[in-house]
């Protein structure tokens, strides 16, 4: 019997210069726009990597019209070291989108982001160094139709200090890939699994060293399938300065009990923190106050 050989040509060495990353993308319908990179993304990297499209070479953009339908690979080749992953894969939909993250921030995109995004495989991030990157926001904020993230288990993020929306509405049920992440230098993890809508087991958020975290906004918000978030009960919260909203939404949750556990100061923004759970019984007494309703 013949053995079939795949021959790779991973680089493991430190950096990213003359890397090489394979993308799947679905297009539905024949000339579908298909959206591949960010807009900030590709003004961030201009001239520091480029595409491989149906084996051309393509100036880094933020669209491509694909000629057929059905997957298409692109490839990302990365010609300097010193490139943003930060909103990556990050699409706004809109001239008042832009507007808004202007005048308010990213958060206000929060509750009215559209999710379009025909990315379906990024395995080849396996090989991606993001040692030296500080900040990772909304790198996969909106791939929802990725559902395997396995390739990113090992990867060093101990200098990173804003996760804020990376893995905002993306689809998976549990976050056992993300079990070995060191949090050092983390200070903003707010939205960070936002209306991850199929999200079931945080198990691999357990062990997560938070201590230097100072925002927790948004962190689970409408994770609706999320029964049990007694996992975190050994978080370190000391630094906590916001935990607003932090469960909101989370309709299913039953059980926090564990969280009594949490030591929190007293001048923590708790507003809203489990707004709309209302399945929840046994609430922690740290969570009672400023608990009143509003529509967000």
């Amino acid at each position: 019997m013949e053995n079939n050989v795949i021959e790779t040509n991973i680089n493991i060495e430190k950096g990213n210069k003359n890397k090489k990353f394979n993308f799947k993308y679905l297009a539905k319908n024949k000339n579908e726009e298909i959206y591949l990179f960010g807009e900030n993304f590709v003004k961030n990297n201009k001239d520091k990597c480029y595409l491989i499209i149906d084996n051309t070479d393509c100036e880094l953009r933020s669209k491509y019209q694909f000629l057929k339908t059905g997957e298409q690979i692109v490839t990302l080749v990365i010609k300097d070291d010193n490139i943003n992953f930060k909103g990556m894969f990050f699409f706004f939909d809109s001239f008042i989108d832009k507007l808004f993250i202007a005048l308010m921030g990213m958060s206000s995109l929060y509750s009215k982001y559209k999710k379009i995004n025909n990315l379906i495989d990024i395995s080849s991030l396996e090989n991606l160094d993001v040692s030296e990157c500080e900040d990772l926001s909304f790198m996969f904020c909106g791939c929802v139709n990725v559902k395997n993230f396995d390739c990113l288990k090992n990867w060093d993020i101990s200098k990173c200090k804003n996760l804020e929306g990376i893995f905002g509405y993306c689809s998976f049920s549990d976050v056992n890939f993300l079990s070995s992440w060191k949090f050092n230098n983390a200070t903003n993890l707010c939205f960070m699994f936002g209306e991850c809508y199929e999200l079931k087991d945080i198990k691999g958020c357990k062990e997560w060293n938070v201590g230097n975290v100072e925002n927790f906004w948004f962190m689970f918000r409408y994770c609706i399938k999320l029964t049990d978030v007694n996992d975190l009960q050994n978080w370190n919260m000391k630094n906590a300065r916001s935990i607003r909203f932090m469960f909101c939404g989370c309709e299913n949750l039953v059980n926090m009990n564990s969280l009594f556990k949490w030591k929190l100061n007293n001048k923590v923004d708790k507003y809203n923190i489990i707004l709309g759970c209302n399945k929840l019984v046994n609430v922690p007494s740290i969570f009672e106050e400023n608990n009143s309703c509003e529509i967000f």
